[in-house]
């Protein structure tokens, strides 16, 4: 992944990493002990500012796109999920269309 990414965008994307749990499909997730594995390494590494995996990339694109589809009303989350999201809704909508390619990756 090359995107630079500010720490605005950092935050945003912590955000939206730290509510996957908070979907309704999240739940569906047969190995969702590794999708928290994999959001802690990219926890790290973004804070670090060290490149994400290949998965983690993936994860967080995958979180963005979650984000941007239930702040859009399309994808079922908690009520204090979506609070969470609201505050960081202009950045992760803009990150939206850098991180989209990343999910056909796996």
């Amino acid at each position: 992944m090359n995107i630079n990414l500010t720490s605005k965008d950092v935050l945003a994307i912590e955000c939206a990493l730290s509510v996957l749990p908070e979907y309704d499909v999240f739940n569906e997730i047969a190995e969702s002990d590794k999708v928290v594995e994999i959001a802690t390494g990219a926890f790290s590494n973004l804070s670090a500012h060290r490149p994400l995996t290949n998965q983690q990339t993936y994860l967080v694109s995958l979180a963005i796109d979650y984000a941007v589809q239930a702040l859009n009303g399309e994808l079922s989350i908690s009520p204090d999920g979506l609070a969470d999201l609201r505050p960081h809704s202009s950045t992760l909508v803009k990150l939206h269309p850098a991180f989209l390619p990343f999910l056909d990756m796996i």
